[in-house]
């Protein structure tokens, strides 16, 4: 849940005055991360997860475009938003009536323009501000303490997933620039800090590994299962994963369809398919209970995709 004067706004207009202080050209080589998914979704203060749908529906009204570019630090091309000039336009019409609005900072009285300053990213500047407009010096949004980086994953797993793979790297007693590459990527994308990465890396050479790629890659796979659904930033890092460990597409799909069926048995899914099925006892969902079943998705880690999958398999088996 998103605090403050940001959470009166909707996820689709914060992307669109994200998306608006980055002036990409399609003629540039590399794109800055926060043209991706994961970026987007750091910098409008909303999980991963829910991006996607907001992304389809502004690309639909032709206001965000799609295309593929590097990504500084990145082996593979990844996939970018940037406004059209729909979308821009829309985007500056949307800051302009922000700017004019006013505010309250440190007992002055003024409008959101007179105390913006364009070098600072407006949603950053906007996340000091609750819903009256009252500014204050800490923001009101920042990331959960025990989350990190663009994963669902606790520090602990993440690090412990890191060390999984360096203990694999460090097999031959050397860490080659492929397996420099590839570490670099998931460091990135769990978002460990570096100090903790020398820790892992010198506890690991110094530890057998006994996992197998099979056992690494499937672990990887579990993981971006979490929410119900595998989105694009995840995707590419499977893929890099997949190449690096020699994984092939049978095995893949095998350990994806293993993953899937262990995910479905969970204690969380298990909790909400009971409700679910509670809720469509009668054949259809209230509003009422509709709201509680959003509130328990919240809650549980229950993607909206997952729920439309469960949804769907207690009505086959009615």
């Amino acid at each position: 849940m998103v605090n403050g004067y940001l959470g009166a706004l909707t996820t689709e207009t914060r992307v669109l005055l994200h998306l608006n202080t980055h002036k990409h050209k399609q003629s540039d080589w590399s794109a800055p991360q926060a043209l991706t998914q994961s970026g987007i979704s750091d910098a409008v203060f909303i999980q991963r997860k829910h991006i996607p749908r907001t992304l389809n529906k502004l690309v639909r009204l032709n206001e965000v475009e799609i295309m593929k570019k590097h990504i500084p630090g990145g082996k593979q091309r990844r996939q970018i938003y940037i406004l059209s000039e729909k979308g821009r336009t829309r985007a500056k019409e949307i800051l302009n009536e922000l700017l004019g609005k006013e505010c309250v900072k440190i007992g002055e009285n003024g409008t959101i323009g007179e105390f913006w300053q364009p070098s600072q990213p407006i949603l950053e500047f906007l996340s000091h501000f609750d819903d009256g407009l009252n500014y204050f010096e800490t923001p009101l949004n920042v990331q959960p303490p025990n989350k990190v980086g663009a994963s669902n994953l606790t520090k602990k797993e993440s690090e412990e997933l890191i060390h999984r793979l360096f203990e694999k790297a460090w097999l031959d007693g050397k860490i080659s620039r492929d397996e420099q590459i590839l570490l670099g990527e998931v460091i990135q994308f769990l978002g460990i800090k570096s100090e903790d990465v020398t820790k892992i890396s010198n506890k690991a050479r110094k530890t057998p590994s006994k996992q197998s790629p099979e056992s690494i890659y499937f672990e990887m796979v579990k993981q971006a299962l979490l929410d119900g659904e595998i989105v694009e930033d995840e995707n590419a890092l499977l893929l890099t994963l997949k190449t690096a460990l020699n994984i092939s597409d049978e095995l893949h799909f095998d350990l994806l369809t293993k993953a899937k069926d262990e995910r479905l048995l969970s204690t969380n899914v298990q909790s909400y398919k009971a409700a679910l099925e509670t809720a469509l006892s009668d054949g259809k969902i209230t509003s009422d209970e509709y709201s509680i079943l959003e509130s328990l998705r919240a809650t549980l880690g229950i993607s909206d995709s997952l729920h439309d999958e469960l949804v769907k398999s207690l009505g086959n088996n009615q």
